[in-house]
């Protein structure tokens, strides 16, 4: 395994030779200290995710997200191919953004193109694709990398759920990742049952292996008391000026990866993804298959949503639409009996 130079042990801690995870308590770390941190090696962030700031930006993002990025590790196994599309998609997004687009996120998605031009020493971060959550990553040291979480949407003290690709790997290089705003504590990770899922495209086009945790050298969760220096309460943007109280205790996660192949694209998630986009074209294949088998079938608007109902000789199926989502997701209702 590749020596690293740590962090300072109040905010990262050392790299432990076991494979398990370990909860470190130290009670001198602050929020501010880590803040900090990301502050003094602000010339060496090399990824920020695109950021709406209002709902109609919010629904361009996500049709934008459904549209061009939403084939991913998740819904490869019930496609080989999508495998390909998904990364045609991606570099098409990138290099030559769509021309339906906002100015905003034409304007990103090309800086994004430059930035990895000049990072050939870095990995290239991701998390603009379907359930995707990476707020910022910046440089430490060599294969060191400090990693920040977007918190959940109106909810400010909430940052849990990680999900994001890299690329630009050398085959063994090691790693470490270092996601420094966990605010919620996991025993299983602490306890060293589980680990940071990892899905490599290189392993599924080769032998179709999936989600596992191979390839986690190391793991410790780590404690962070009291979670601001400032106070435990604070505006959020989501609270229209209102005081929103935040967690007394907040942790880093930090662990260590050895790349099994060069120019490979591997994804980290909390857990094994699970995203709307897989969720409907199970639906699609569902009703595809009792279509099949149907007595009765029936396609229709009822109060201009679109509602499906099909009856076979086992089962009645019904998929309505209820409403749209302040972003613009429509929200199913689906009932077999």
């Amino acid at each position: 395994m590749a020596e690293f130079q740590s962090l300072p042990s109040t905010l990262l801690p050392p790299i432990s030779s076991d494979n398990c995870c370990a909860r470190e308590e130290n009670v001198n770390d602050t929020a501010h200290n880590r803040e900090t941190l990301l502050m003094n090696h602000s010339k060496k962030v090399i990824y920020e995710c695109y950021k709406p700031v209002d709902i109609e930006e919010a629904k361009e993002y996500m049709k934008f997200i459904l549209t061009h990025r939403s084939i991913l590790p998740n819904e490869i196994e019930d496609s080989f191919e999508s495998v390909v599309n998904e990364n045609a998609e991606a570099d098409i997004s990138f290099n030559d953004p769509p021309s339906n687009i906002s100015p905003k996120l034409r304007s990103y998605l090309k800086e994004v193109s430059e930035r990895r031009k000049r990072l050939e020493q870095h990995l290239w971060f991701d998390s603009n694709f379907e359930c995707g959550n990476l707020s910022k990553a910046a440089v430490f040291k060599d294969n060191q990398y400090i990693l920040y979480l977007s918190s959940d949407t109106n909810a400010p003290d909430m940052s849990q759920w990680f999900y994001f690709s890299v690329e630009n790997t050398r085959q063994l290089q090691t790693v470490q990742l270092t996601i420094m705003n966990v605010t919620k504590f996991s025993a299983l990770y602490a306890e060293g049952i589980m680990k940071p899922m990892v899905f490599s495209e290189i392993d599924y086009k080769t032998s179709h292996a999936t989600w596992s945790s191979d390839g986690i050298n190391t793991c410790n969760l780590t404690e962070h008391s009291p979670a601001s220096s400032y106070g435990s309460r604070m505006i959020s943007p989501y609270s229209k000026g209102r005081f929103q109280t935040l967690p007394s205790v907040s942790y880093s996660l930090s662990f260590t990866y050895t790349f099994k192949h060069s120019n490979d694209r591997i994804y980290f998630a909390f857990g094994r993804p699970y995203t709307l986009g897989r969720l409907r074209r199970q639906f699609c294949r569902l009703e595809s298959a009792l279509f099949q088998k149907s007595v009765t079938a029936t396609c229709d608007y009822i109060n201009s949503r679109p509602e499906t109902r099909i009856k076979t000789k086992a089962l009645i199926y019904k998929h309505v639409q209820l409403c749209t989502s302040p972003g613009g997701i429509p929200v199913d209702c689906v009932s077999i009996s």
